[in-house]
């Protein structure tokens, strides 16, 4: 009884994709026996990845012992190049989720808000970055000028940097007031005449509650430049020991 050739060919994407899987196990339980926690979450993370590189080699080599069909191959030999290319940044994507789980750990041990909204911003702009480079990358195969493309991207972002500058200037102010652990959420503070609790720090602006009940808003940038006095409760405890 003779096989098709298709349905060979199919089998043998199975045992590719069953053989990743066994070898990707493996490779988990090996893990789990370290003391270490990051390489138990990297290897979970990249299951699919490690999965699809499986079909992927089972898709190489199956052609060279299998007679299939010439526009089959030929199907096969055009999908191949950019199933890699893919198969490429979903893994740099998957790594980055993996540390991005522990990164978010690390920073919710910190008592700054700001860094807990800031941290997952940023790493989701980084994984927008991979996929673009996965896109480039693959216009970059099919001949196009990626240079060209980068060119337009970049005056496009010039453009848009333009129209959001002041947006642009809070989030760097807010990334300063961070970074310097210039203030803190419930710490009372006087920034020029406004005198109250730190409520809330957002990336645009921080909220201040007076001691009146009023809420002052304070974009992040004027803040930034601004003269900021803390410690004030340990300034007041001085001052009634000292009367």
């Amino acid at each position: 009884m003779t096989i098709d050739p298709l349905v060979l060919f199919a089998g043998s994407l199975l045992v590719g994709y069953g053989a990743a899987t066994i070898a990707q196990m493996v490779a988990t339980r090996v893990a789990r026996r370290t003391a270490a926690s990051w390489d138990d979450i990297l290897f979970t993370s990249v299951r699919g990845p490690v999965q699809a590189a499986g079909v992927l080699v089972a898709m190489r080599v199956a052609p060279a012992w299998i007679e299939l069909p010439v526009r089959w191959e030929r199907l096969v030999l055009v999908l191949w190049p950019f199933a890699v290319i893919v198969v490429v940044f979903w893994t740099a994507s998957r790594v980055l989720t993996a540390f991005e789980r522990r990164l978010l750990e690390i920073v919710r041990l910190r008592e700054s808000p700001l860094a807990r909204a800031f941290v997952p911003l940023a790493l989701r702009a980084l994984r927008t970055l991979i996929w673009v480079g996965c896109a480039l990358t693959m216009l970059s195969y099919q001949g196009y000028s990626v240079a060209g493309i980068i060119a337009g991207l970049g005056v496009g972002g010039i453009a848009l940097a333009l129209a959001s500058q002041k947006t642009i200037e809070h989030l760097f102010g807010a990334i300063a007031i961070g970074v310097g652990d210039v203030i803190r959420e419930g710490e009372l503070v006087k920034v020029k005449d406004v005198r109250g609790r730190v409520e809330h720090i957002g990336l645009r602006s921080t909220r201040i509650r007076t001691a009146a009940g009023t809420l002052v808003t304070i974009p992040n940038g004027q803040l930034a430049d601004s003269w900021i006095e803390t410690d004030l409760e340990a300034g007041e405890q001085v001052q009634r020991l000292a009367g």
